[in-house]
């Protein structure tokens, strides 16, 4: 289990908003070109059918300008900086090696240079954290199949393909006001240790809405293949930033830590860190 930080030098780095699917792929991609662990990652199972990659990152930060969101961009200055943190010890230290053996950087095409890299191995100890998110904080329930219209407001995965009428799940994200929200953020941990460690967890967790604003709330588009139709398809992501009361086992939080709280991980959804 390791936390990487990562800085990157830019000049002028102008980076649309919907950057998930292009950060996650740079991951991948640097950790291809050392023989072959992209893929080995992407397609890891610790168990039949258990999709989680035990990993996950921070939201860009780094030098803005004042107009950071025109156009729906952000527009880094200088440096852009970015964590990384995984439960798997194996990928931590791919990872490592990985990120060591490269220096140059494409992001939309824009030119990074990695100017540090840094890791460590901070250990919860804990029963009881005060969090601040660091990527947004996501969970959701799939509905049955249905055929409609793209224009519904309700409806958050639509084919790539150019088609106007498609068979898809309906998703409802939960908000932190939900009465769901910590039991479902309980059941997805409960999943993602299961899978993890091959053990049921002996408690669960419990995840209280502390300070939450409207301005939180966080909306983006992320590409992705369908799993039944191998398609690419786009999704829209509802997820919340803000500050939460996490509880429960040490070790459980420990876990949650390095791998992420709530759904979508991998694609940088649910890093948080311990503040007082």
């Amino acid at each position: 289990m390791k936390s990487i930080h990562l800085t990157f030098r830019v000049s002028h780095a102008q980076i649309p908003l919907n950057y998930h699917h292009e950060v996650q792929s740079m991951i991948y991609t640097t950790l291809k070109e050392i023989g072959g662990s992209g893929e080995k990652w992407h397609d890891h199972e610790r168990m039949p059918g258990a999709n989680y990659k035990y990993f996950t990152f921070s939201s860009l930060r780094g030098n803005r300008r004042k107009s950071e969101r025109k156009n729906n961009q952000l527009h880094f200055i200088s440096r852009v900086y970015l964590d990384i943190r995984s439960a798997d010890e194996s990928l931590s230290n791919d990872l490592i090696l990985a990120f060591s053996k490269k220096k140059q950087y494409k992001l939309f095409n824009q030119s990074l240079i990695l100017d540090g890299l840094s890791w460590e191995n901070p250990q919860i100890s804990s029963d009881i954290l005060r969090i601040q998110m660091l990527s947004p904080l996501t969970i959701h329930r799939k509905q049955d199949d249905r055929y409609t219209d793209f224009s519904s407001p309700f409806d958050t995965e639509f084919s790539c393909t150019g088609r106007t009428m498609k068979k898809f799940k309906k998703t409802y994200y939960y908000s932190p006001f939900d009465a769901e929200f910590s039991d479902k953020l309980n059941n997805n941990f409960i999943d993602k240790y299961t899978a993890f460690t091959g053990n049921l967890p002996d408690g669960n967790i419990r995840v209280v809405p502390q300070k939450i604003k409207p301005a939180d709330k966080y909306v983006t588009h992320y590409r992705k293949i369908d799993a039944e139709t191998k398609e690419e398809i786009e999704i829209i992501i509802n997820a919340w930033r803000g500050i939460y009361i996490l509880s429960g086992n040490p070790e459980h939080l420990n876990f949650l830590y390095y791998c992420g709280l709530g759904a979508r991980n991998s694609a940088g959804f649910g890093m948080f860190e311990v503040i007082k």
